[in-house]
C-alpha cells in the first residue's frame, strides 16, 4: 500500500510500474522500492529507492546496466526517437507520456562521470546508434548537464537533443506530476539539438546545458597558489631537453589521480611504455624491492586510472591533427579521461596547407585543441620544446619554437628549468608564466623552486 501511495503521489502509474517488475521491499532503514534492471529477460542488478528519503543504492557487486535496455532490441521501434533518462522514475514517466523506446542511466549522481559510466553504452552501442534521434531527458542541475554532455560526445555522430523543462520543473517526473502526460510529450518533442545545424546559436536561451568547470589541484599548499588544471582549457608546458618536463608531467598526473580519482590519457611519444610504467609504479610506492603482489595491485590501479596511446608505425594514417582528434575523442568520450597529456608536440606529423605558414598552422591547431577541450569538458596539456636558448635563460611561452601562439593561446603555461645557486644549490625551477583564470583558480604566475627526489621520482617544494 505504501508503494501505491508513493507512486500515485508522484503521478506514476502503479500498474505500469508493476508490469516493469517494481515491488515494495524492506530495507535496513525501512520500506524501499525495488527496481530490477533486466537484460535479455534476465535480472542483472537491482536498484533500491527509499520510500521515505531520497536515497538510492544498487545491489552490491552487480554490473552496471541501463534500465529497460531490452527495448533497444525491438526493431519495430526503430522509427521512434530513443529517450534516455536520468533515473528509472523519469523513464517510467516518459513511458506514460507515450514513448516506448525509453532507457535510463544508473548512478550518474555527480558531474564527474567515471569511465565505468560509459560501459553500458559500449555494450549496446550499435543498438543505440540505430536511433534516428536520441533525446536526453537530463535533470536540471550540474550532474544532468554533465550527463547530457557525456552522451552527446559518446554518440557525436548521432542527432542528440536535450529538453528544456517548464519553470519549476527539474526533470520528467516533475512535469508529469505538476502538469500531465500530454505536456511531458510536448516538452520532449520540442527537444533541441546539442549541435544545431551549422553550429549556429541564435541566442543565449538556445545554449545547451553545460556542467560547471572542474578545477583540479594538487591539494598541496605550496603548489596550489601556482598550479591548477581547469576543464575546457589547454595548458602548455616547456623546458629544454633533459630538464625533466616529462618527469614533472608524469608526477603531477599521478598526484591528480591520487587526489581526485580521475582517469588521465597519456599520449607520450618519447617515453617508452615500460619506462612510464616503472615511473608510475615508483610514485605508487612500488619501487625496487616491492613484492610481486604489491606490484600487481599497483598495475591494477594504473589500469583503472590511465589510458596509454601507442602509435602504429606502419599505419597508413598520418599521426597528425585528424588522428589526434580521433584519439582525444576515444580517450575523453569513451574512456572517461578528464586530463589528456600530449608529449611532445613536435612528434606529431604536421602537414601545412599550400601557402600556410607555421604560425598560422599553430594558431589554428591550438584553437582546435581548445575547442576539443570545451566539447569534451576536459583539460588538454601539451608539452613543447623551446627553441635554442642562451645558457641560464628560463624558457616561457615565447621561447617555444615557431610561434608566439604558444604564449597567447593557452589558458595556463609553465616551464621547468634545472638551476643552481649559492642559496638553494642544485634545484628545479618551476616558472608559471601564464594563468588566464586567476580569480577562479586562485593561482598567480611566478617562480617556485623544487627539489627532485630521484629515488621517489617526485618533487618537494623548497620553502
Amino acid at each position: 500500500m505504501r508503494l501505491y501511495e508513493w507512486l500515485t503521489n508522484r503521478g506514476l502509474d502503479p500498474e505500469l510500474a508493476a508490469k516493469m517488475g517494481w515491488v515494495e521491499a524492506q530495507g535496513k532503514s525501512g520500506a524501499v522500492l525495488s527496481i530490477p534492471y533486466i537484460r535479455d529477460e534476465q535480472q542483472r542488478t537491482v536498484q533500491y529507492r527509499s520510500l521515505t528519503t531520497k536515497e538510492f543504492r544498487f545491489k552490491v557487486g552487480a554490473e552496471i546496466e541501463l534500465w529497460n535496455v531490452d527495448c533497444l532490441k525491438d526493431t519495430a521501434l526503430d522509427e521512434e526517437p530513443l529517450v534516455i533518462c536520468e533515473g528509472a522514475c523519469d523513464g517510467l514517466a516518459v513511458m506514460q507520456s507515450g514513448f516506448q523506446r525509453v532507457i535510463a542511466v544508473p548512478g550518474w549522481s555527480d558531474s564527474n562521470l567515471t569511465a565505468e559510466s560509459y560501459e553500458p553504452f559500449k555494450r549496446h552501442e550499435e543498438d543505440i546508434k540505430r536511433a534516428k534521434r536520441i533525446i536526453v531527458c537530463q535533470h536540471d542541475d550540474n550532474a544532468g548537464s554533465a550527463m547530457l554532455r557525456g552522451i552527446g560526445n559518446f554518440f557525436d555522430e548521432s542527432d542528440v537533443g536535450y529538453v528544456k523543462w517548464p519553470t519549476g520543473c527539474g526533470d520528467a517526473n516533475d512535469v508529469l506530476r505538476e502538469f500531465d502526460a500530454d505536456t511531458l510529450t510536448e516538452v520532449i518533442n520540442r527537444a533541441k539539438s546539442i549541435d544545431p545545424p551549422g553550429g549556429l546559436i541564435t541566442g543565449f536561451t538556445d545554449l545547451p546545458p553545460m556542467p560547471e568547470r572542474t578545477i583540479y589541484k594538487l591539494n598541496w599548499e605550496e603548489f596550489d597558489g601556482r598550479l591548477a588544471w581547469r576543464t575546457r582549457e589547454v595548458s602548455v608546458g616547456t623546458g629544454v631537453p633533459g630538464s625533466g618536463k616529462t618527469t614533472f608531467a608524469t608526477w603531477f598526473s599521478h598526484q591528480l589521480v591520487k587526489q581526485h580519482g580521475i582517469r588521465v590519457g597519456l599520449i607520450m611519444f618519447e617515453t617508452e611504455p615500460s619506462e612510464l610504467r616503472d615511473h608510475l609504479l615508483i610514485l605508487s610506492g612500488c619501487g625496487r624491492g616491492a613484492s610481486d603482489e604489491k606490484i600487481k595491485a599497483g598495475l591494477e590501479r594504473m589500469d583503472k586510472h590511465y589510458r596509454l596511446v601507442h602509435r602504429v608505425e606502419d599505419s597508413e594514417e598520418p599521426h597528425g591533427m585528424l588522428w589526434l582528434k580521433r584519439v582525444i575523442h576515444a580517450l575523453a568520450a569513451r574512456d572517461g579521461c578528464r586530463i589528456i597529456i600530449i608529449d611532445p608536440w613536435n612528434e606529431l606529423e604536421h602537414s601545412l596547407e599550400a601557402g600556410e605558414t607555421m604560425t598560422q598552422y599553430l594558431s589554428l591547431a591550438l584553437m582546435r585543441l581548445r575547442q576539443w577541450a570545451e566539447k569534451y569538458d576536459i583539460h588538454i596539456c601539451v608539452l613543447a620544446h623551446p627553441k635554442k636558448m642562451d645558457a641560464g635563460q628560463r624558457p616561457s611561452g615565447y621561447s617555444i619554437a615557431d610561434s608566439a601562439a604558444w604564449a597567447n593561446k593557452p589558458g595556463f603555461g609553465w616551464s621547468i628549468n634545472l638551476e643552481t645557486d649559492d642559496t638553494h644549490g642544485d634545484h628545479v625551477a618551476l616558472l608559471v608564466w601564464k594563468v588566464r583564470s586567476r580569480q577562479q583558480t586562485g593561482c598567480r604566475p611566478g617562480l617556485m623552486r623544487m627539489t627532485f627526489l630521484e629515488n621517489e621520482m617526485s618533487y618537494r617544494p623548497i620553502k
